[in-house]
């Protein structure tokens, strides 16, 4: 199949954030790709990567949490988690979905010429999948502290049976329960007397360990930024 071009584009001032816009990206896009310091990195991560998270998922988590019903509520939690587990790895990764074989979304010329081993044919390819098992799976098994919880197995079980089942039926499958907190910060607890656990605000303070880490590691580690160029590159396509 031929690439079809989008007839038309977000404008800038779409916001990727509650503090920043496409326009306000394209302005310090060039300033990360030259290399920049360690403090400019900090103020994006914080206004774009951040506040994002903030806004659109960490602050709506935490007002379900609060309402503190303990009548289900943990669902509408767990799904919360599962939609931004898949953005949080693919941004480490600096990869983008797209459920078609053709690749609709071609990164710019002077993008590709920043993609290291990348070449015109299949830059695109490289940096997008269409299979968010994989992604999901390697967040779990692969990022601090989930990866002291999770193994092969049991990151496909999760996926199969929570993030599947929450998604696309409004329930956990086979015998996985949710409950809301351990005793000792478990996250899951494969061993449950009725089936494996969830304790989804233990996953929560996980998630929020992660994108401290995030936060911290990627001023000084290049792949990490370039991977955080090509995701926020493709949101503003």
């Amino acid at each position: 199949m031929r690439f079809q071009p989008h007839n038309t584009m977000p404008p800038d001032k779409t916001e990727l954030s509650s503090k920043k816009t496409i326009g306000h990206w394209k302005d310090i896009q060039p300033k990360l790709i030259a290399g920049a310091d360690p403090g400019i990195w900090d103020d994006v991560l914080r206004d774009y990567y951040y506040d994002r998270l903030k806004t659109r998922y960490l602050d709506p988590i935490d007002a379900i949490k609060n309402l503190n019903l303990c009548k289900g509520e943990g669902f509408a939690i767990v799904a919360i988690q599962c939609s931004l587990i898949e953005f949080l790895e693919s941004c480490y990764q600096g990869t983008n979905y797209n459920s078609d074989d053709a690749i609709h979304c071609p990164f710019p010329e002077w993008l590709k010429s920043f993609l290291p081993g990348a070449d015109s044919k299949n830059t695109t390819r490289q940096y997008t999948y269409k299979n968010s098992r994989k992604i999901f799976i390697s967040f779990l098994t692969k990022r601090e502290p989930f990866k002291q919880r999770f193994d092969g197995p049991l990151a496909k079980d999760f996926y199969k049976s929570v993030r599947c089942g929450v998604l696309h039926e409004a329930r956990t499958k086979g015998t996985w329960l949710i409950h809301a907190k351990s005793e000792s910060s478990l996250i899951v607890d494969r061993n449950g007397p009725d089936g494996p656990i969830l304790y989804r605000d233990d996953f929560q303070e996980g998630i929020s360990t992660f994108i401290k880490n995030y936060c911290v590691a990627v001023p000084q580690n290049i792949p990490l930024q370039q991977a955080f160029i090509r995701k926020f590159e493709h949101l503003c396509i």
